[in-house]
């Protein structure tokens, strides 16, 4: 947890304004933590994905800054409002514990849960997912090792072994699925996925009756089981190009690959315009590389800011990925076949 630079005290937001706002389906976008590495919080938490976050006095960006946090900073989440906005972030507002409101495209709604250690790790190895808001990884089993990459809440990883170090301390071992190098996590970070929590939803529905609608316009992902709509979450599509084109692509795709987590980066090793380790739940429906998937880094949907994908939630990622066609197998990496889930992908700005 961290103390913020406050600068002036506000008073708490009313409870009824919280409950107002959760019966509308809005506190859904945060989650309840189990605190073990911070007790005694009273709160929902939020880490900062931003070199700098402001803090202000009401939720809107022309009230006083009352204080700054910053990148990798865990904060307590004590409500959510709706309110002002600027042209590439969300409306919705959370207050911070008693200091303020910070806009919320920028905070990652995380829990803190440490998860009993696991031994016996299968041959082939397991999928497993940070329930952290974050853990460093070292390239030996241990932190006098140098560190390979920082890991965040709900990314997942291929473990392939547990190691015991020096002290005793048991640390997972995962292979990078880009670099192919190994990383080592502190064990008690990672929680393994069981296979009923991997097992596709709705088997019995024929595959050629599933269909997923993106549409730009309004930054929705509609799933259909034949013409009932049977899932919906906000996405962040990819921006405009500058003919004015978006760069998730219109008209009709369909999966054809999906794999449970990939490390995703884009430009040069000297100058990376990302560089996103476990991404999770990632659904491919073009041979370029675009794709549904869960996203860390941000937590602003509903605006287009992707480099072309469809961001989601990590959970509703996971949601379409164990709904959607082709089926991975839980104890595998990755599927590749021709006669998935079709996606269109629509806005009225373009027909």
């Amino acid at each position: 947890m961290v103390t913020l630079t406050t600068h002036k005290k506000i008073p708490e937001i009313h409870r009824r304004d919280f409950l107002k706002f959760f019966s509308m389906g809005i506190a859904s976008l945060i989650f309840k933590p189990v605190l073990e590495l911070i007790p005694d919080n009273p709160g929902h938490l939020g880490r900062v994905t931003v070199p700098k976050l402001e803090i202000f006095e009401s939720p809107t960006f022309h009230s006083n800054l009352i204080a700054t946090a910053y990148r990798d900073d865990i904060l307590i989440i004590n409500s959510i409002t709706i309110n002002d906005k600027q042209p590439e972030a969300n409306n919705i507002w959370y207050q911070i514990s008693d200091s303020g409101f910070a806009q919320s495209a920028n905070l990652q709604p995380v829990s803190n849960h440490l998860n009993p250690v696991i031994l016996d790790i299968p041959a082939t190895g397991a999928l497993a997912e940070i329930t952290v808001p974050f853990t460093d990884s070292y390239r030996g089993a241990g932190q006098h090792f140098a560190k390979a990459f920082r890991l965040y809440y709900e990314t997942t990883h291929w473990v392939t072994n547990a190691i015991r170090d020096d002290l005793g301390k048991i640390w997972y071992r995962m292979v990078d699925d880009r670099w192919l190098y190994s990383y080592y996590a502190p064990a008690e970070c990672m929680k393994f996925f069981k296979s009923g929590e991997l097992s596709p939803i709705s088997p019995r529905t024929p595959p050629e009756a599933k269909r997923i609608e993106v549409r730009l316009d309004e930054q929705l992902l509609i799933a259909y089981e034949w013409d009932m709509p049977v899932f919906m979450a906000l996405v962040s599509t990819g921006r405009k190009l500058m003919n004015g084109h978006p760069t998730t692509p219109l008209g009709n795709h369909m999966i054809y690959y999906k794999r449970p987590n990939r490390h995703m980066l884009s430009g040069t090793p000297d100058d990376y315009d990302f560089d996103l380790p476990g991404v999770p739940w990632v659904s491919y429906f073009t041979r370029f590389g675009i794709a549904i998937h869960g996203t860390y880094w941000h937590n602003n949907f509903g605006q287009p800011i992707s480099h072309g994908c469809v961001n989601l939630p990590p959970k509703a990622a996971m949601w379409i990925y164990r709904w959607s066609h082709p089926v991975v197998p839980h104890n595998e990496k990755e599927i590749i076949e021709d006669r998935g889930t079709k996606i269109e992908v629509v806005s009225t700005a373009y027909i």
